[in-house]
């Protein structure tokens, strides 16, 4: 509460959860960027939810967090998963066909001792992981397979890939291979909303690309990967109305803020509506004292008369755009939130709202370390007690 009590923009992530029990939770993680542009983030709880995993039921969980926590008005953003239900009790068994035979392969052949991978519905990129394993393995699952000794002839006919199936899977593995580390860049901890609109447009007009040498299925692929990802996504926005966090983020994060994503037309109608914004921001006074000492080539130059008669929007124009291999954008602007006070109020506001909800998700492998088999009966309040204690240790430890 105290950490908080100087915030004024908040984003949250939710998600829900059954126990071993079959008891309902819905997790809450707050996300923000403190006095020391520092992405901050804390579990406020994993409370127990009688009813069914609704809409309208998990609306009032959240109000009543809010209300809690003493968050009125200052919720810019909640992140979530499309899933209507989430069940997270789904134990993830890693294969276990791997045979002696495969290792002693291996070993011959001089490649690495890797087990093969399951594909599984509910982990996300196990497709592709499995492809890219079966390929490294090739060989060796060949020679396996070739070996009466260890492989009978019905098994080995119903376990082979044929050499069409093999070229099959290289092809899909360069296409899968930037979804996966999309998934893996995004899941990170500390990644800002902006960065999610400058990947999902580097999958559709580079990764996603159609060429002339592609094949039907490599073709169909591609097609359905980026009509799914302009309709989730909405990256066709035109109209000035249509100008929404995402937009204003990339903007206000100095790695993307030339809008590559963008038409002309919008990334005008975006500057047009931060400018908007702008006008009702008014910073809160610091007391800080600005030195007042200018260097001999701003003497020299006349820079700072230059400077002044700008606008904070015009000079943040003018600023060249930081590298997006930069990992940490709010250093820069910890660095310029006295050049940019107004600005630095809505970087605080827009940026603080995560890419995704994998810290709420990332909640209940916690829980689900708490409420094991030995303790199904555990009550909902103490589940929620030492959820909170565990996640949120570090904050507590300075």
């Amino acid at each position: 509460m105290n950490s908080l009590s100087s915030v004024s923009f908040v984003a949250l992530t939710t998600d829900g959860w059954s126990s071993r029990a079959q008891e309902s939770f819905i997790s809450v993680t707050i996300h923000y960027i403190n006095d020391n542009w520092e992405l901050k983030n804390y579990t406020l709880c994993a409370e127990y939810i009688e009813e069914r995993h609704s809409s309208e039921n998990l609306a009032f969980m959240l109000e009543m967090v809010i209300a809690e926590w003493e968050l009125d008005g200052e919720v810019h953003a909640v992140v979530h998963d499309n899933a209507a239900n989430v069940i997270s009790s789904v134990l993830l068994v890693e294969n276990v066909e791997n045979t002696f035979a495969l290792r002693k392969t291996q070993q011959q052949l001089g490649l690495k001792e890797l087990k093969l991978i399951q594909s599984c519905a509910t982990r996300w990129n196990s497709s592709y992981l499995m492809c890219e394993r079966l390929l490294v393995n090739r060989g060796a699952i060949i020679a396996v397979l070739a070996d009466r000794d260890v492989t009978s002839a019905a098994l080995a006919l119903k376990l082979e890939i044929n050499e069409g199936e093999w070229t099959e899977m290289e092809s899909m593995i360069k296409l899968l291979k930037p979804l996966q580390v999309a998934t893996v860049v995004l899941c990170e901890e500390n990644v800002t909303f902006s960065i999610l609109r400058p990947i999902i447009y580097g999958l559709i007009n580079k990764h996603m690309l159609i060429k002339s040498e592609d094949n039907e299925n490599v073709r169909n692929f591609k097609e359905d990967i980026n009509q799914n990802l302009q309709k989730r996504f909405k990256m066709k926005r035109q109209e000035y109305d249509e100008v929404v966090i995402d937009q204003i983020s990339c903007f206000l994060d100095p790695r993307y803020k030339y809008l590559e994503t963008e038409t002309d037309e919008v990334k005008e109608n975006i500057r047009k509506r931060v400018q908007n914004l702008l006008q009702t921001t008014r910073p809160a006074e610091s007391n800080e004292v600005v030195s007042e000492e200018i260097s001999a080539m701003d003497f020299l130059l006349d820079a700072k008369s230059y400077g002044e008669n700008e606008s904070e929007f015009d000079m943040y124009l003018r600023e060249p755009q930081l590298n997006h291999n930069v990992s940490n954008s709010l250093i820069w602007w910890k660095n310029n939130e006295l050049k940019y006070p107004k600005l630095a109020l809505l970087a605080k506001k827009y940026l603080c709202a995560p890419a995704t909800s994998v810290t709420s998700e990332r909640c209940f492998s916690i829980v689900g370390n708490i409420v094991t088999s030995k303790r199904s009966c555990l009550l909902p309040e103490n589940v929620n007690l030492l959820t909170f204690l565990k996640r949120n240790q570090n904050a507590f430890n300075r």
